[in-house]
């Protein structure tokens, strides 16, 4: 898999996530092979980068299966959109289509647990970033609640909590959100007050929960009370909030913005894991990236023995994956792929994983698409 500025993109590549244009429309599923009418579609949409399986068109490649179908997501989008429209024009939640989104969330989530690993995000521009992360936060908490073996009831409450996390965003004009230089200390305040006005705004509904409540204004707070708005520490904070902050940090650092690009999941292990131990729950953490792809189905990886792609990946292994090596240090090109499971091997390790910049250089130099071995 590779990231490619549309510049780039030619007929015949094919789509390895899906695509939502502005305000969360969905626009290309994955596996979609490109043609020149749908790169244009893309371009119309100011789209900037697109993720592909690989540089060579018409090579088919397995695309890991996503824990929760691109349809389902349109349909909570679509949800989440009218509740929250209906909401600032009479003050009235009608949650019945949410509280559908959340049934098949959790449903689907059921049925693929155990089946796959949560590999990537979807690709999506900045502007459609607010409804979308609440999505993907969705999913992400509920899939942390499915393996932490919460009821069928407290899913449903932290599922529709996590849709409803970020509802104060809608207080913030968008042109702060989506700001490209560092915001003002007012535009600052104005961003953390959001868990404030997301409780404001639920309570107003009258219809929600105090654990929905709850999610909503405390999803910043962090474990050593360093969080805001109210520096709740440990105990103090709801645990439904404590799996929304995991699934809100690593989808707010793994998504591109207007003021930055998105990190590859191995950095948001790195950050969320080793710079913030204080931050999140230590066993909801630890469980949350016993399923996260670190290093999904098609990185490319350098290795202290020469250069592989990932090609498995397993639960509770996944800094260990399965690789197959292709070239050496010096970039020439194996006669022989080597497969190795790193799990198994001493002395292999991972080095780095190559940016999008350094694999178009690297696949053009050696005039080889690793994507091929897969």
């Amino acid at each position: 898999m590779i990231i490619l500025p549309v510049s780039e993109l030619r007929p015949g590549m094919t789509l390895y996530q899906s695509v939502f244009a502005e305000h969360g429309t969905f626009l290309l599923k994955s596996g979609t092979v490109l043609t020149p009418q749908l790169i244009q579609k893309v371009r119309n949409f100011s789209i900037p980068r697109v993720a592909v399986t690989g540089l060579t068109p018409l090579h088919s490649v397995t695309i890991p299966q996503d824990i929760v179908h691109d349809y389902t997501k349109q349909e909570a989008l679509l949800a989440l959109s009218s509740s929250l429209e209906n909401f600032r024009s009479s003050g009235i939640f009608f949650i019945q289509d949410l509280q559908d989104a959340v049934y098949k969330i959790i449903e689907e989530i059921f049925t693929n647990n155990g089946q796959a690993l949560i590999q990537m995000n979807n690709v999506r521009s900045h502007d459609s970033y607010t409804l979308v992360h609440s999505i993907n936060v969705a999913v992400l908490a509920t899939f942390l609640g499915i393996i932490n073996k919460l009821s069928l009831s407290d899913l449903k409450e932290l599922t529709l909590g996590a849709l409803l996390h970020d509802v104060g965003k809608n207080c913030i004009p968008e042109n702060i959100l989506n700001k490209k230089e560092p915001l003002t200390n007012d535009e600052f305040t104005l961003i953390k007050n959001h868990p404030l006005d997301s409780l404001s705004a639920l309570k107003k509904a009258g219809c929600f929960s105090e654990s929905i409540m709850s999610i909503a204004s405390q999803h910043h707070e962090k474990i050593d009370g360093s969080g805001y708005p109210f520096h709740l520490k440990d105990k103090q904070i709801h645990p439904f909030a404590k799996m929304v902050s995991i699934a809100d940090v690593f989808d707010a650092l793994t998504s591109e913005r207007a003021y930055k690009r998105a990190y590859k999941p191995h950095i948001a292990y790195n950050i969320m894991s080793l710079h913030s131990p204080n931050s999140f729950q230590s066993d909801y953490l630890q469980k949350f990236f016993d399923n996260i792809a670190i290093y999904p189905v098609g990185s490319v990886v350098k290795l202290n023995i020469g250069i592989a792609i990932v090609s498995k990946v397993f639960p509770e292994a996944v800094l260990t994956p399965i690789v197959k090596v292709f070239a050496d240090n010096d970039c020439h090109k194996l006669k022989t792929s080597l497969t190795l499971d790193l799990a198994q091997e001493r002395g292999v390790s991972i080095d780095c994983v190559y940016s999008d910049k350094e694999l178009y250089n690297l696949y053009t130099t050696m005039d080889f698409d690793p994507q091929t071995l897969l």
